[in-house]
């Protein structure tokens, strides 16, 4: 999450380093949001229609793990539409990874107690996360950004890790567990 709300904290001003004004800057940062919308609709019915939601998680994880490297990896030479549509592809998939956890999390929860405090750790979660966000890009690393895309590069890539670890244990260890296979010790 962290590497969330920095990436679309600082959209603005990365599409404005590529050479873009303020004005264009602003308006092009509504784009990535518009197109997650879309791409979130369709993993919701895809979800909806399976019944599976933590290997959606992981196919958003993966996109923004793929287009985190990718606009790390851009090259200065580049030309601020190529620089800003590789900003567009590494953004689209930031909302849907968020929706589809909660999504996963409630439909998970067994008790609505369970619900309320999972629920609650969730948003104390994605708060403080928030606020290390707001870290992790600095004005002194411009124009580049070398340090915060590398920071939202590692970050994505630790989320995608427990989001694979998080799966196999849904879908290897709870079965088990249910068909009394594996003792709850």
């Amino acid at each position: 999450m962290s590497a969330l709300s920095g990436l679309t904290n600082y959209t603005p001003l990365l599409i404005k380093s590529f050479g873009y004004t303020s004005v264009q800057a602003n308006a092009r940062a509504s784009v990535p949001i518009y197109c997650s919308m879309v791409f979130t609709y369709v993993l919701a019915r895809i979800g909806d229609r399976t019944g599976h939601r933590g290997p959606l998680i992981l196919l958003a994880l993966t996109w923004n793990v793929i287009g985190y490297a990718c606009l790390r990896t851009v090259p200065v030479e580049s030309s601020k539409e190529h620089k800003y549509g590789v900003l567009l592809a590494a953004s689209i998939g930031y909302a849907a990874m968020q929706i589809f956890n909660i999504s996963w999390l409630s439909v998970s929860c067994r008790k609505p107690q369970e619900r309320s405090i999972a629920m609650a750790v969730l948003i104390m979660a994605a708060n403080m996360a928030g606020i290390a966000g707001h870290q992790i890009f600095h004005t002194a690393d411009s124009p580049r950004y070398l340090r915060g895309l590398t920071a939202i590069c590692a970050l994505a890539a630790a989320s995608w890790s427990q989001a694979v670890i998080l799966n196999l244990y849904y879908y290897i260890i709870v079965p088990r567990r249910l068909k009394g296979k594996v003792n709850d010790d």
